[in-house]
């Protein structure tokens, strides 16, 4: 009885780390889809800042800001 006994612990020993594997492999993919769900989102709002970017830009250069400003820091201040 007493190697009965022996064997039955050992194999206890021996299949414990066994019981982790789901709580490992769930852990696994969790951190695998928020990586690749990060990785989308970012993608995603890089490209809506650049379009705001570039949609503001494009409005401020059609109004003249760009020249009003430019030219403005080269003319003389008429008050002096």
């Amino acid at each position: 009885m007493n190697d009965l006994a022996k064997r039955d612990g050992e194999a206890r020993r021996l299949a414990s780390p066994r019981r982790y594997l789901p709580l490992a492999l769930a852990l696994c993919v969790g951190v695998m889809l928020s990586v690749v769900a990060f990785m989308m989102v970012r993608g995603w709002e890089q490209k809506l800042i650049k379009a705001e970017f570039e949609d503001r830009a494009g409005d401020f250069y059609v109004r003249g800001g760009i020249h009003t400003a430019i030219n403005a820091l080269y003319q003389p201040d008429e008050q002096a």
